[in-house]
């Protein structure tokens, strides 16, 4: 039952704190680096990052 709590939460937070601009913006800064992770990763990784999750 917590985890579902946990779940909801996350997925309210993402859905409410993402802008297409500001991921347009990550994309491009991320798109010039070389890395392992793919970008995807890396942009969704920051907006949790971001959100202090």
């Amino acid at each position: 039952m917590q985890d579902d709590i946990l779940t909801k939460a996350v997925k309210n937070l993402i859905t409410h704190s993402k802008s297409k601009s500001k991921i347009e913006s990550l994309r491009k800064k991320h798109s010039k680096k070389l890395h392992f992770i793919p970008i995807k990763y890396r942009i969704f990784g920051g907006i949790l990052q971001s959100m202090n999750i």
